[in-house]
Parts: structure tokens; C-alpha cells; sequence
């Protein structure tokens, strides 16, 4: 006879993936989706968690970093909130010739009313967390490891720097993180850097038209990001030059960090 009383799903993911991730220093955090969380170095979280989808009986991993300098960790949000910087462990697969052979099965059907169904999908769903995203979290340890980490992630060139002085709220995207660039040891050098890398793309874009050919959207984009990147340097002078200025950006970033740890207390995620 069919067992009619369903599965906890939170305790077995607590038991299952607390004794493969517990050891390795995550604890399990009172999250709005079912997450464990790794506090490193003071700076960085380390999260995997997974999402349920109880109508359809499904189990979707995912996980990712942030930094505690978030404007909004928003880990107390559904999945749905915090997907565009926490990623499914499908997209952590670069495909064929890239470590991992083996295509990633994305989600894990269960039955709710057996144990051993649900047993099955967190164990299939954790093998595949440990092949696809505990190797890319493992070796980011400090904010300079991050930065590659989030090119990779999200596919971009650069991590972007915003503009001061810092504002004390925001959207909760993966965009969050983009101040930890003033707390790189050469701010400065950084713009810089990636200023000259954005005009020698853009150039390099331009020059495969003629002179009179060359798209109004693309001249168009190349004199927004001229703006743009006039008043990241900008920003980036003024908080290598002015005290003041300095102050209130690391002043907010000190905020945002005491803010995210009172979080992670509220998760019990620390102590």
C-alpha cells in the first residue's frame, strides 16, 4: 500500500548534503530556498542549494558566490529572485572537452510519498553539484580570485566598477558585487585597464566598416560607453585622490558587510 504521507524534502537535503558539504565547512542556512552556506575569508559565501518544484516533482541544483559587500544577499527570496546570480548546475557545463564529458541531467524527478525516490534524486543532485560546482567555488578564496570567476560565470570581459558615491540600495542581481573593484589594491589601475580594453573592442568593432558605413546602433553604443566609462574614471580618481570621497565608499561597503553578516546570523549561517 502506497505510503500517503509525503516526503520531508528540507530534512532529507539536510542530511544528505550536510554530511557530504559539512565536512568541507558549509552549514545549513534557514534560507528562503533549501542552501548551504560557506563563509571564506571573511569576504566571500559560497552557496549551494536546491531548488524544489513541488508541482512538477522536481529537483533543480544550483549554486554560486557572492560577496558580502551585496547590496542585498536576498537569500530570505525565492529562486526565482536570485537565479541571475546563483545558476543552475546545467550552466556550470562548458560542454564537451572542458573537464566534463558527461551532460548534465539539469533537474531529478521524485516521488513525494517515497523515501527512497527522494533519497535518490538529493543524491543524484548532489553528485552532480560536487562534477560541476563545488570545482569552480573551491578555488575562490579572495576578492582578486572572484573577479575571473565572475567573467566566467556571467561572460563578460570585465567586472564593471559603478559610479561614487556608492548608493545604499540596489536591484539584488549579479551586478551586486560590482564595488568590491574599490577594494582591489589598485582601483585606479583597474579602470583604467578595463577602460582601454572596452575602447579597443569597440574600435576593433568599428574598424570592419567603412567610415560611412558604420551603423547608427553601433555609434550610437560607442558614444554611450564613452560617457560611461569618462565617469568611471572619473570615479575611480576621485577615490584615489579625495579622502572624502574615499571614506564615504568604503564607509558603505563596511555597511553593506555588517548588514549581510547580520543576515547570515539570521540564517544561521554563522554565529
Amino acid at each position: 500500500m502506497k505510503d500517503t504521507k509525503k516526503v520531508s524534502i528540507r530534512t532529507a537535503f539536510k542530511k544528505i548534503y550536510g554530511e557530504a558539504l559539512a565536512p568541507l565547512g558549509f552549514v545549513f542556512a534557514k534560507t528562503k530556498e533549501l542552501c548551504f552556506i560557506r563563509v571564506v575569508n571573511g569576504e566571500l559565501i559560497h552557496i549551494l542549494g536546491i531548488q524544489v518544484k513541488s508541482r512538477y516533482h522536481k529537483l533543480l541544483p544550483f549554486g554560486g558566490i557572492a560577496t558580502l559587500y551585496r547590496r542585498d544577499l536576498c537569500l530570505d527570496k525565492t529562486y526565482r529572485d536570485i537565479s541571475s546570480w546563483l545558476p543552475l548546475a546545467s550552466q556550470f557545463w562548458g560542454g564537451p572537452g572542458t573537464g566534463s564529458d558527461e551532460v548534465p541531467e539539469g533537474h531529478f524527478d521524485y516521488d513525494p510519498y517515497s523515501p527512497g525516490s527522494v533519497s535518490g534524486a538529493l543524491q543524484a543532485a548532489l553528485a552532480e553539484v560536487q562534477r560541476l560546482i563545488l570545482p569552480e567555488l573551491d578555488p575562490v578564496r579572495s576578492l582578486e580570485s572572484y573577479i575571473p570567476y565572475y567573467m566566467k560565470r556571467f561572460h563578460v570581459s570585465y567586472m564593471d566598477m559603478p559610479s561614487l558615491p556608492l548608493k545604499d540600495y540596489g536591484s539584488g542581481d549579479y551586478t551586486d558585487d560590482f564595488a568590491i573593484c574599490y577594494l582591489l589594491k589598485d582601483p585606479l589601475a583597474y579602470a583604467e585597464q578595463i577602460t582601454a580594453s572596452s575602447k579597443a573592442s569597440m574600435q576593433e568593432k568599428i574598424a570592419a566598416y567603412a567610415e560611412s558605413q558604420v551603423p547608427d546602433d553601433l555609434i550610437y553604443l560607442k558614444e554611450w560607453l564613452d560617457g560611461k566609462y569618462k565617469a568611471l574614471l572619473a570615479s575611480a580618481h576621485a577615490f584615489a585622490e579625495d579622502p572624502q570621497v574615499r571614506r564615504q565608499a568604503l564607509d558603505e561597503l563596511e555597511r553593506r558587510k555588517r548588514a549581510n553578516l547580520e543576515k547570515l546570523r539570521s540564517y544561521g549561517a554563522i554565529s
